[in-house]
């Protein structure tokens, strides 16, 4: 029996540490916003998203959930979207949100033409978007690339408070929208 705690405790203490120094390399080497998360749980709609990149005037500019939400911006309410997934399967979920165009075109941000731009996209958890996006997908269809703050008429609890969605029928030959859906959006860059 003692020897079964030792292993026990030995097992439990190889846990701890291995846990311990993943936290530390998620943190450093993926780039987790540590401060940015715990802000999206505790004040969803303070939540800041940061735009930047060379393709920002200024190079960077922050907008909080609840500037998203006001009617400065084109507001897709309820509307289906069609998610795909790599592995073919399709979804549709309903969203509502901020056209990620009107964003950029109403607050005068970008500093060449949208042919001349691409986007992606970035969560607090450390993900990416797989690639960058030509933005004219942005600008041909506003309400096809949008900021979501809401998943079937509710807020997005443990996804949000911002999620990007792209539909898929917009989406360029060989690319699927999930990779392109991220949850907990904290930054995106137009270059």
């Amino acid at each position: 029996m003692k020897s079964r705690n030792f292993y026990i405790l030995i097992a439990s203490v190889v846990v701890g540490l291995s846990i311990f120094w993943l936290n530390v390399y998620a943190f450093i080497e993926l780039e987790i916003d540590y401060n940015s998360y715990i802000e999206q749980q505790t004040a969803p709609d303070l939540t800041p998203i940061s735009i930047e990149g060379s393709g920002i005037k200024g190079g960077k500019r922050i907008v909080t959930v609840s500037q998203l939400k006001s009617l400065t911006f084109q507001q897709v309410f309820n509307k289906p979207f069609t998610i795909m997934n790599r592995y073919l399967n399709q979804y549709t979920i309903i969203y509502s949100g901020v056209s990620l165009w009107s964003v950029l075109d109403r607050l005068d941000l970008l500093t060449r033409p949208a042919e001349q731009l691409s986007f992606q996209f970035y969560a607090a958890d450390g993900y990416k978007s797989p690639s960058p996006l030509s933005l004219v997908i942005a600008k041909n269809y506003t309400t096809s690339v949008i900021l979501a703050y809401e998943k079937n008429g509710q807020p997005l609890l443990d996804e949000g408070p911002i999620r990007s969605v792209i539909e898929q029928s917009v989406m360029p030959e060989g690319l699927f929208s999930s990779q392109y859906c991220v949850k907990m959006l904290t930054r995106i860059v137009i270059q």
